[in-house]
């Protein structure tokens, strides 16, 4: 029984944190770094192919991961602020609040469902606008001015003032979290976006504004369809050579992931890729 076999699971985390010394001495910060581990493990097991991961590999990987989150959540029930049980019902609510093409309000199902994946995407990405409304509303509310936004990753209408955040409650990027790695961000950023109506400008340094926008700052979001033809920003870099500091090879990098997501191409998957072949030839 899969209730059975979490429970035991459960009993099995809550003796080594009492009996372990090495676990008890865990926090959430401690963990972080085992938990960055972990999801590259099983980013690697996935994209071993060719075909279905293998089965036991992927088990390994997922227990591994399943594992960080009872341990987040066990240290917060030690303190008295939530339990696994709480993290589950959050979790379903979100998922019914997201997914209205599926559920209705009280989670019950609905009585047709879209066969179309761009309905789907739209009342998704109208779910997650409301929560942003609903975070800016509530940010205001208490603060006077929408300067945080919602936790990275989270539900929009939770924790609307913890930590910094670089875009305001109810923008499109407020709940990206800043520790993902760049080219991930930068690809994320794009898909925002482009969901938002967005254009987000790229251009050479050391001039302000851009071909397409000449007022707006390097990087700005500004409104406008984000389909291109080609990438003129990307060859304008690539003309004018290697580039000297790190603002150019900041430039030079987001002009490059723009230019593979326009072509349906994952440029962090491309570049893990890229270095494991490095360690195979080494």
């Amino acid at each position: 029984m899969p209730g059975a076999a979490v429970d035991r699971l459960l009993e099995v985390v809550a003796a080594l944190r009492r009996h372990c010394a090495w676990t008890a001495a865990l926090t959430h910060e401690s963990l972080l770094a085992y938990l960055i581990e972990e999801s590259y493990e099983l980013a690697e097991v996935v994209e071993a192919g060719p075909g279905e991961p293998d089965a036991a590999e992927l088990k390994g990987e997922l227990a591994d991961i399943l594992y960080q989150v009872l341990l987040h959540a066990r240290l917060a029930e030690e303190r008295g602020a939530f339990a696994l049980a709480d993290v589950a019902d959050h979790l379903s609510a979100k998922l019914i609040r997201r997914n209205g093409h599926v559920f209705r309000p009280d989670g019950s199902l609905q009585d047709h469902f879209p066969d179309s994946i761009a309905e789907i995407e739209r009342s998704y990405a109208a779910a997650k606008a409301a929560e942003r409304a609903v975070a800016a509303a509530e940010v205001g509310g208490d603060a006077g001015l929408g300067a945080a936004g919602p936790d990275a990753g989270s539900d929009a209408s939770a924790d609307a003032g913890a930590g910094e955040r670089s875009a305001a409650a109810g923008s499109p990027f407020a709940t990206l979290p800043s520790s993902m790695p760049a080219l991930a961000l930068a690809a994320k950023t794009l898909e925002r976006a482009e969901v938002a109506g967005l254009q987000v400008a790229v251009a050479s340094t050391g001039a302000a504004g851009t071909a397409d926008n000449p007022g707006a700052p390097h990087g700005a979001a500004v409104r406008g369809s984000t389909a291109e033809a080609g990438n003129p920003a990307l060859d304008a870099l690539a003309a004018a050579g290697a580039p000297q500091t790190e603002d150019e090879l900041g430039e030079l990098l987001f002009a490059v992931v723009r230019s593979a997501r326009a072509h349906g191409l994952d440029a962090e998957r491309a570049l893990r890729t890229a270095i494991r072949r490095v360690h195979a030839a080494g």
